[in-house]
């Protein structure tokens, strides 16, 4: 009987430090209440970029805010919201000036780079979850590594996807394009019926530089590409990557894009996409999340295909390129990184649900998309044996100016490929 009544005390005592465990999961050591005093309401401010009522990106995160502040009453997130070219614009100066809430919205790669060198950023490492390397995917930990340190922390990733209007081809009797000569092909047979075959605006890399990029990389190939953007090209690298900007000058002029060239906003040539008035549009994968629903005029109507040139299928552009920070004078720093840790799993999971990202965070029970656009895109990003990180994220901010400058110049029409491609090979 003695024993009997060793064994219950001893499972009693498991299951509380088990308990226990589990309430130090929940509430980082900061958080708990002391004995005989009342708790203080932690309010934690929060930067992020997507101001725009119908994206999903905008939907899914105030959805985890929303739920992160229902459950924690002593801790409460503040979301401010900026349209994402504004915040491109207010962030540099922001944290120039010391003015970032606790937790922002980055870009990744060189970026996140160059705000960890202004020293103001918080390094994590001491404050992450013990378990964290079991919930978030290792490479995309190692892209906010920085000298040992990890000062950000991703959500989803994305690659760039040409979005192919089946409806609109199946009309005209055309094939989705699987090579240049096709896609060549298919563009002057729309631009013959007075239909512009590629949607694309001016937008910093929502609009034609994503084409660029995405031309070059699938003609080229990312190792090329790479070696030519770090300036260390041979003669052969810079010959092969002008073959791609030759093509992409080859759209232009035929009127692939559209006339006048490059002038109109995402908006507005997303709406001629979505009312089919224009046949393919070369998009983050992201864009899924906004036209897999039941109500978008072009559900049941799309194809997501990589964009055909010698590597395609073999190699994307993309990557994780987004990322939250905190702020090194966070006032919480332990809170703030577990309160983090806890919005963007469940931010991952809703983008995942809604088609509009391919999760770095463990998903868990969480419900798979059925769209067939969605499996097409996980099945290109599964399947590309190498990637490269979209060009306004690869290079650094010296040398992302340059080639946004100069592919300005290019996408206007205003200097040569030879041009181009010259200024940035030039080594200051």
């Amino acid at each position: 009987m003695e024993k009997r009544q060793r064994i219950i005390l001893l499972g009693f005592l498991f299951l509380l430090a088990a308990i226990t465990l589990l309430c130090f999961r929940v509430l980082p050591k900061s958080e708990e209440k002391k004995s005989g005093e009342e708790e203080e309401r932690i309010d934690l401010c929060l930067w992020y970029p997507w101001e725009n009522e119908g994206e999903a990106y905008k939907k899914s995160f105030l959805e985890a805010v929303e739920e992160f502040n229902k459950a924690h009453d002593t801790v409460q997130v503040l979301a401010e919201g900026t349209e994402m070219e504004l915040y491109r614009e207010k962030l540099p100066s922001a944290i120039a000036s010391n003015d970032t809430p606790d937790i922002y919205f980055c870009f990744g790669d060189s970026y996140l780079k160059g705000a960890v060198s202004s020293g103001k950023l918080l390094k994590m490492n001491e404050y992450l979850s013990e378990d964290i390397n079991s919930r978030i995917d290792e490479e995309a930990m190692e892209g906010m590594n920085y000298e040992g340190g990890i000062y950000g922390l991703g959500f989803s990733e994305s690659v760039a996807v040409l979005f192919v209007n089946r409806e609109m081809f199946d009309a005209c009797g055309l094939q989705i394009p699987s090579d240049w000569g096709e896609l060549e092909e298919v563009c002057r047979e729309f631009i013959a019926r007075d239909i512009t075959p590629f949607a694309c605006s001016g937008d910093t890399d929502t609009g034609f530089r994503l084409y660029l990029e995405s031309i070059c990389v699938s003609e080229a190939g990312s190792d090329v590409c790479k070696r030519v953007l770090r300036q260390e090209g041979t003669k052969e690298d810079i010959s092969a990557f002008l073959n791609g900007v030759d093509k992409f000058c080859l759209l232009r002029d035929m009127g692939a894009f559209g006339s006048p060239l490059f002038t109109r906003s995402t908006q507005d040539v997303e709406n001629d996409f979505y009312l089919s008035r224009i046949p393919m549009y070369l998009a983050k994968s992201d864009f899924t999340g906004n036209v897999m629903q039941e109500n978008s005029p072009l559900h049941g109507k799309l194809s997501a295909v990589p964009f055909p040139g010698v590597y395609t299928g073999r190699e994307s552009l993309g990557g994780v390129s987004d990322a939250f920070v905190v702020n090194k004078a966070a006032e919480h720093p332990e809170v703030t990184v577990w309160a983090l840790e806890e919005i963007l799993e469940n931010f991952a999971v809703k983008l995942y649900e809604r088609g509009a990202g391919i999760p770095v965070w463990d998903t868990g029970n969480a419900c798979k998309p059925e769209d067939d656009v969605c499996r097409q895109i996980e099945n290109m990003a599964g399947s590309a044996d190498k990637r490269m990180q979209y060009w306004e994220f690869y290079l650094d901010r010296r040398r992302a100016e340059v080639f946004m400058r100069g592919s300005e110049e290019l996408g206007n029409g205003n200097i040569s490929p030879e041009q181009f491609v010259r200024e940035l090979c030039e080594k200051e």
